[in-house]
């Protein structure tokens, strides 16, 4: 892996238009690299039902973020994510660390964790434990960077972008 490592924020929001996925990608500095969002991901009744209390892990994982991430165009060497339900998605093939902004909270996230702030715990789900120590090394060169504050700029960016009306089809 690079030695000044790429990191992936992705998020998804629930808006009355529907799903939306962001993911930003920065160095190691923090500084932005890509942008990605998709367009509103909409569910129909028919496809509420047949999907049922499994629909929030589909949209999320498979269809948002697998959309994302298929759009990245430059080296990225792990994602961090504030969504449960995006690290349960196994087909995924980059590594998904998820932030726990609130370590008392039961996410339901059985894994390692990697880093303890102040502000969150990044944890590295179990079933991709055995890339463990190569993420714990590029962690170890990002000590200085806030891995909750880009979540606040991706957020900004959603909301900047329902108001310009601006959203790419990545789904």
């Amino acid at each position: 892996m690079d030695r000044t490592p790429n990191l992936g924020f992705l998020t998804v929001q629930q808006e009355p238009a529907g799903w939306i996925g962001a993911l930003l990608i920065t160095n190691h500095w923090g500084r932005p690299l890509e942008f990605h969002i998709t367009s509103p991901v909409l569910p129909s009744r028919i496809q509420q039902i047949l999907y049922g209390p499994t629909w929030t892990a589909y949209v999320c994982g498979e269809v948002l973020a697998k959309a994302l991430l298929e759009k990245v165009t430059v080296p990225l060497n792990f994602v961090i994510t504030d969504i449960p339900e995006v690290v349960a998605n196994e087909a995924v093939t980059v590594p998904l660390l998820f932030l726990e902004t609130n370590p008392n909270s039961e996410t339901g996230i059985p894994g390692v964790c990697l880093l303890t702030t102040d502000s969150c715990q990044l944890i590295l789900p179990q079933s991709q434990t055995s890339q463990e120590q190569t993420i714990r090394n590029l962690l170890s060169t990002l000590s200085a960077l806030d891995f909750a504050e880009p979540f606040d700029r991706l957020r900004e960016a959603i909301r900047e972008s329902r108001r310009l009306g601006v959203t790419a089809r990545a789904a």
